[in-house]
C-alpha cells in the first residue's frame, strides 16, 4: 500500500478528501535529501493533485504507508492546485472580512446558495459601514443605498451597476427555488473581492501612504534641527 495525502479537493469540494499516491519524480539534494513530485489522484473524483517537497533519501513513496502529513524528516513546498486563499483584501474591518471568509469558504465546499446569501450580506454591511455617520442612507434599503452612494460618487456607476446585480443575485440565492449554481457563485465571490479592494483596500493604502510620508517630513524636520542643535554646540 502506497502513501496517501488528505486535504480539500477544489473539483468535488470534498473536506479532508483521501488523495491516493499515483507516481512520482524524484531529483537528489544531496546524499541525504531528495526534492520529490508527488501525483495523487481524489478518491471521490479522480481530480489530480501534485504535491512538491524534501524528503529523506531512503524514503520510498511507493513502500510507504500512512498519511503524507505525517511522515517525519520532510518538507512540502507546494501543493497544485494551490488551497484556496479566503482572506479578505487588506484594510477591510474584521466584522466584514469574516463575512467575506465565510463566502469563500462556501465555495471552495460546493455551498453556492450559501456563498451567494453571504456575499449579499458582506455587500449590505460594507455600504453601512462606509456611509454610517450620513443620515441620508440610515433607512434606506440596499439598493436605494447602493444608488445613493453612486449619485454621491462613492461607487463609480460600473461598481454601482455590479453591486446593484450582486444584490439580486443573493436575493435569489436566499429566496429563489432555483438552484444557485457554481458560476454565480463564483462571480459574486469575485465582485465582491473588487468591491472591497475600491472600498476599503485603495483608500486604506492611500491614508497609509499619507501617514507614512507625514512621519518621514516629522522625521526629516527632527534630524534637521538635530544637525542645528549640533552645529551650534560645536560653534
Amino acid at each position: 500500500m502506497a502513501i496517501s495525502h488528505r486535504g480539500h479537493c477544489a473539483r468535488c469540494y470534498t473536506d479532508n478528501s483521501a488523495f491516493v499516491y499515483v507516481a512520482g519524480v524524484a531529483r537528489p539534494e544531496n546524499s541525504q535529501m531528495v526534492e520529490r513530485t508527488l501525483f495523487f489522484a481524489c478518491n471521490t473524483c479522480n481530480s489530480p493533485r501534485v504535491v512538491v517537497g524534501i524528503f529523506p533519501h531512503r524514503w520510498d513513496p511507493k513502500n510507504a504507508t500512512g498519511l503524507l502529513q505525517n511522515v517525519p524528516g520532510i518538507a512540502i513546498q507546494k501543493e497544485l492546485p494551490e488551497p484556496a486563499n479566503n482572506s479578505a483584501p487588506p484594510f477591510t474591518p474584521d466584522r466584514i472580512a469574516g463575512i467575506f471568509k465565510q463566502a469563500v469558504s462556501s465555495l471552495e465546499n460546493g455551498n453556492f446558495d450559501a456563498a451567494g446569501a453571504m456575499t449579499r450580506k458582506c455587500l449590505d454591511i460594507a455600504t453601512k459601514y462606509v456611509t454610517n455617520g450620513d443620515k441620508r442612507y440610515e433607512n434606506l434599503w440596499l439598493k436605494a443605498r447602493i444608488e445613493q452612494m453612486t449619485d454621491d460618487h462613492l461607487l463609480t456607476p460600473e461598481l454601482g451597476v455590479w453591486a446593484g446585480i450582486i444584490r439580486e443575485d443573493g436575493n435569489s440565492a436566499v429566496h429563489d427555488e432555483v438552484e444557485f449554481g457554481k458560476e454565480e457563485a463564483q462571480e459574486m465571490v469575485d465582485f465582491t473581492e473588487v468591491f472591497l479592494n475600491y472600498v476599503f483596500t485603495i483608500p486604506g493604502k492611500i491614508e497609509d501612504r499619507a501617514v507614512t510620508e507625514k512621519v518621514k517630513a516629522q522625521l526629516s524636520g527632527l534630524k534637521a534641527e538635530v544637525r542645528a542643535l549640533t552645529e551650534k554646540i560645536e560653534d
